[in-house]
């Protein structure tokens, strides 16, 4: 499922439900991507937390199933091969607090958007759990 919002020609898109590849994001964002102002999507989890982390490996195997949540690697991995870079923010939600650490998912984002990321397209963002994001003004 994806959700998107539009004002002033302004839209917006976030993929739900797209699992734990690359591959599922890629085909959940081309149909809702082009033209896209802002981009808010899961960077859940670093691998290597989660396989050291304290959850049960029964809740391990759930989130790194392709049904489960994306991690920094493979958000990584799509900005990298199959993003198209027009949206001006990219703001990544629903980082895990136990798997995951902000700056981490950052570095991914920013590290696979390479050339794509300027000053006008591809700002990252974080959306944090205990805040709200800051204002995006388009």
């Amino acid at each position: 499922m994806t959700w998107t919002a539009s004002a002033r020609a302004t839209y917006a898109a976030t993929p739900r439900s797209v699992g734990a590849g690359p591959s599922g994001l890629a085909a959940a964002v081309y149909g809702a991507s082009e033209g896209l102002d802002v981009l808010v999507v899961e960077s859940n989890h670093d691998i290597e937390m989660l396989r050291v982390g304290p959850y049960p490996w029964s809740v391990k195997q759930r989130v790194m199933s392709r049904v489960g949540h994306l991690s920094n690697e493979s958000l990584a991995e799509f900005f990298a091969q199959d993003y198209d870079g027009g949206a001006s923010y990219i703001v990544l939600a629903h980082l895990s607090e136990q798997n995951n650490h902000p700056e981490i998912a950052r570095q991914a984002a920013e590290t696979a958007l390479g050339p794509q990321k300027t000053l006008l397209h591809n700002r990252v963002m974080l959306a944090g759990q205990k805040a709200p994001t800051e204002s995006i003004r388009l």
